[in-house]
Parts: C-alpha cells; structure tokens; sequence
C-alpha cells in the first residue's frame, strides 16, 4: 500500500515547487519596458562618454562629432542610441567648450522620464543629464533648469550638457 502513496507525494511535491518557482520568477522579472529603458539609457551614456573622450582627444573641435570618429570610445559592439546626436560649441571666452549630446527617448512615441531616470542612476546621479520639454532642460534629479535648449536639440530627447575649460 505503502508503494502506492510514495509516488502520488512526489509528484504532488515536485508539481508545488515547480508553481512555486515560476510565480517567483515572474514577481522578480522587470517590466518590459523598464528593461527597454534601462538598455536605451545604458546606450546613451556610452554614446555620451564617447563624445565627451573626443573632445577630450580633439581639445580645439567644434561641430559634430561624426559617428565614425567615435569608435575608438565606444565599446566593443555598442549600439548607438535612437536618434543619437551631438554638437560641440566653443564657451564665450573660447577656452572650452560645451558638449551637447542627446537621443530619442524609448518609447520613441513622446518622452519618457523613465529613460532619463535610469541614465542618471547609471552615472551616480550626474546632474548633467536631463530630459527636453519644449525648450527647458528637465533634470530626474533637480527638476526644471534655467538652462534654455538650443533649437537644434529635439523636444521630448534625453540631453547631456557638459562644459569643459573656462
């Protein structure tokens, strides 16, 4: 009788932490679009770092820097982001400059501050990081900006803004 019954419990048990081991993967998964965003703004901050290295490398350069010119900064099969973009203009004095890099947030349909608010965890909270609304500049972080956008940069774009030298 005993034989019978030591089956039946087995498989009960393995039938209860099979259901128990897929409820918990799927309460541990990160919404799809949070996944998304987290993989757009990975991809943006490579694309930002990139930029900013040129520039480092070229200290003279204004203009935009071409996609190509970034290889050597980027890493190993990185994916540029949507919409990705960048100019670099000379400060009053003419003795630095100031970066502006920016991309198409994800979902590409309108802005999402999902996006902005993963790149700016990604890099410790770097306030230079903000989102576009018309022409302020949205920082996750400090909110709305005295910064004024320049019209080149598109409305609803994650932006990063970096001046170097004086």
């Amino acid at each position: 009788m005993i034989f019978w019954l030591m089956p039946i419990i087995v498989a009960v048990f393995w039938a209860g932490m099979n259901s128990l081991a897929q409820y918990q993967s799927a309460q541990n998964a990160p919404p799809t679009t949070q996944t998304a965003a987290q993989s757009q703004a990975a991809s943006f901050v490579g694309y930002r770092n990139a930029v900013g290295s040129y520039v480092a490398a070229n200290p003279a350069f204004t203009g935009s820097v071409p996609t190509s010119s970034l290889a050597p900064w980027l890493a190993p099969g990185q994916s540029l982001p949507n919409g990705a973009g960048n100019q670099v203009a000379a400060t009053p004095s003419g003795n630095g400059r100031i970066i502006y890099s920016w991309a198409q947030t994800f979902p590409l349909q309108g802005a999402n501050p999902g996006m902005t608010n993963a790149a700016a965890q990604l890099t410790g909270g770097d306030a230079s990081i903000g989102l576009v609304a018309g022409t302020q500049w949205i920082s996750p972080i400090y909110g709305v900006q005295a910064l004024t956008v320049p019209a080149f940069v598109p409305d609803g774009d994650i932006l990063s803004v970096v001046q170097t030298g004086s």
